[in-house]
């Protein structure tokens, strides 16, 4: 321990910049209390829990705000693949095509703005098991030829 004693009293934090000094983010001035009560930067164990405990705080506060954007984040990412987007999607698609097939004069408009928006909702689709195989043929495929 006497060791540690006087290497600290040897360390100058005025001259230290903060990164050496810092430990995950830790302000440099709470490291006050490890030195000798001698030494002019030293600060009181207390007054060095005080400050820890508001640097405790402020992470707290920025864990809080990440979850709400975490959480945030998962809704939306939510409503990307909710029936409801994709039915809105679908009918503004099939509005907008049976407007434009009723103003070229295509006969049925009403009917034949189906199919059209059906396929554009199909190719917007991920395929996530078609994706899977592909990715499982792929990764043999490359496999034998490597």
């Amino acid at each position: 321990m006497e060791n540690k004693d006087s290497e600290l009293s040897k360390i100058d934090l005025e001259s230290c910049n903060k990164s050496e000094l810092s430990l995950s983010g830790v302000s440099k001035d709470i490291y006050g209390y490890l030195l000798p009560k001698e030494h002019p930067l030293h600060i009181p164990p207390h007054v060095a829990l005080v400050k820890m405990e508001a640097e405790v705080e402020s992470i707290r506060v920025m864990l809080r705000d990440l979850d709400r954007r975490n959480e945030i984040k998962d809704r939306a990412k939510k409503f990307e693949g909710s029936w409801t987007r994709i039915l809105f999607i679908m009918f503004i698609t099939y509005l907008t095509l049976m407007g434009y097939m009723y103003l070229i004069d295509v006969p049925y408009p009403y009917l034949n703005a189906v199919v059209p928006t059906v396929g554009f909702n199909l190719s917007t689709w991920s395929l996530p098991h078609i994706k899977k195989l592909w990715l499982r043929w792929n990764e043999h495929h490359w496999n034998n030829n490597n």
